[in-house]
């Protein structure tokens, strides 16, 4: 472990993981939920601005976080409804009170961080825990759940450009090897489940359907559940071209005014189109093949959803 994650984790977090275990109550705590580079820090980060709360960032993170690495073991852990589990629920009621990942900030996000540390409520973003929702939600009365919904080609366009980045296993081009693609489904998930999806599965052909699939699974299991009443649905473009009317729904779902609506580093809506220029045709053509064949029929080569569609998925007064 680096030196910095050692004081981060040993000398300054536990001051302020003991304030929150004093203050929070989770019954204040929204939750921003959605898949990885599908927009939740900007999301988040805007929602605990306008909301006065303080941004819990990933508290999931294995690879920072060691007790999130001893009791969860996977990224993408799935816990179905009904699962008893005593460590988890003790771990996940000190995430969701701000008690794990205090400091698991970066950037901008440190030289706010002594304006937000007396805040006593907490927006708690996570893009690993699709696959427990249904679980988290029956197991903590939270105040809200903010499920973040993006274009999975803009999804993945931005995986293989980090990828290229960083030089992780998104930016992989290459058909997927029966290893890697069962790592991209998650090899907790149930075989009957995943059963159901083989036609879907069929359609992998390359890096990019790789992930199509990974982002499928993430969201099919959060949209198979019944919404409750405190879930509420947010695509991201929506969220991009009108995030005043975006941020007043989510208000009014969360019982709360928010005093101040303005939005800051807002993304432009041009760029919502920017993935057809970052991907081949060939590329999008196998990203909605994948996602049709696990019912997202919502999506096309359009950069925004059919949301009459969406909405008679979800309902609409599950939409934000």
């Amino acid at each position: 472990m680096h030196a910095r994650d050692r004081v981060r984790l040993y000398v300054l977090e536990p001051p302020i993981h003991a304030y929150r275990r004093a203050v929070c109550d989770l019954h204040d705590t929204v939750v921003v939920a959605g898949s990885p580079r599908s927009g939740t820090t900007w999301v988040a980060d805007s929602l605990a601005q306008v909301s006065h709360r303080a941004l819990i960032n990933e508290p999931l993170f294995i690879r920072r976080i060691p007790r999130a690495r001893k009791v969860l073991g996977s990224w993408r852990p799935y816990v179905p409804r009904n699962t008893d589990d005593a460590p988890l629920t003790a771990f996940m009621t000190d995430v969701l009170t701000g008690q794990v990942g205090a400091l698991n900030l970066q950037g901008d996000r440190l030289r706010v961080l002594p304006r937000e540390l007396p805040r006593r409520k907490l927006v708690v973003k996570f893009v690993r825990a699709n696959r427990m929702l249904g679980w988290l939600d029956e197991s903590f009365q939270v105040r809200m759940i903010v499920f973040l919904l993006r274009h999975p080609c803009a999804v993945v366009s931005s995986q293989m450009e980090m990828g290229r980045a960083e030089g992780s296993a998104w930016a992989a081009k290459a058909a997927p090897s029966p290893e890697r693609l069962h790592a991209a489904i998650g090899g907790t998930l149930p075989d009957e489940l995943v059963s159901r999806y083989e036609t879907a599965i069929s359609q992998v052909r390359s890096g990019a359907g790789v992930l199509a699939s990974t982002w499928a699974w993430d969201n099919l299991l959060p949209l198979l559940l019944e919404q409750p009443s405190r879930w509420r649905v947010l695509p991201y473009e929506s969220m991009v071209n009108d995030p005043g009317q975006s941020m007043m729904n989510i208000a009014a779902a969360v019982g709360e005014t928010f005093d101040d609506l303005a939005v800051r580093s807002l993304p432009s809506p041009a760029s919502l189109g920017k993935f057809s220029a970052n991907l081949s045709v060939e590329e999008v053509d196998e990203i909605l093949a994948v996602v049709h064949a696990f019912g997202f029929d919502f999506y096309s080569d359009s950069p925004l959803p059919d949301m009459t569609r969406l909405r008679q998925l979800v309902g609409s007064t599950a939409l934000a």
